[in-house]
């Protein structure tokens, strides 16, 4: 499957969708999107948000993909190799600290510790991963719709975290919400028709606004 690449159309969509909030995207910066926290992983950083959204759509790409079930077995091969690395380099880094004469010796230390917790930062991410992937099925047929609403959310979740919206106690705006929403999608989802694509994220856009309505 090849990537999908948002061509400088797609983004000029994007960045109109983002200046109804009053948003430039081209200064925007988020986290990482598979969410992994922060806190518990200082090494994370923040990143342009096209870069984000790039990876999002990497991620929920549906034009002939493999199944969920799949990639997650390829990503599980890619976790291992990063565990095996990260043990041999934290094994090194040990013998290393015997020597506490060597020159330059704390700076060493300390980029070896900030390499090793950007590498179980990346680690845990990809656990993120796996875990979405499994919890979506073994068919891509049957787990289209549910991958669709998986992007919108993760869309929606970003839109979030970048708007003067997120911490406001009422619904989301969903006209503006559904453009960003709408912009983002039709690059990943150019075999479905205009009108089908509208119709999913309505639907979507219903479900979260009475979820964001519950008490």
């Amino acid at each position: 499957m090849k990537p999908v690449t948002f061509s400088n159309a797609d983004c000029e969509k994007i960045k109109e969708s983002l200046a109804d909030v009053g948003l430039d995207a081209d200064t925007v910066s988020v986290l990482d999107p598979q969410f992994v926290p922060a806190e518990r992983y200082p090494a994370a950083t923040m990143q342009p948000l096209r870069d984000v959204l790039q990876q999002i759509a990497n991620f929920y790409s549906l034009d002939k993909p493999p199944t969920p079930k799949q990639q997650a077995e390829d990503l599980k091969e890619a976790q291992a190799a990063l565990n095996q690395i990260l043990a041999t380099l934290r094994r090194l880094s040990a013998g290393a600290r015997n020597y506490p004469d060597y020159p330059e010796i704390h700076t060493y230390r300390a980029k070896d510790d900030e390499l090793h917790a950007l590498m179980a930062w990346k680690i845990a991410a990809l656990q993120k991963c796996i875990d979405r992937l499994k919890a979506l099925g073994s068919s891509s047929k049957h787990s289209r719709r549910r991958v669709l609403r998986e992007y919108f959310r993760a869309l929606t979740e970003r839109w979030q975290a970048i708007t003067i919206f997120q911490n406001e106690k009422r619904p989301l705006p969903k006209a503006r919400l559904g453009r960003f929403l709408s912009a983002c999608s039709r690059p990943l989802f150019r075999s479905m028709s205009t009108q089908a694509l509208e119709g999913e994220i309505n639907l979507y856009l219903r479900h979260v606004r009475r979820a964001q309505t519950t008490p």
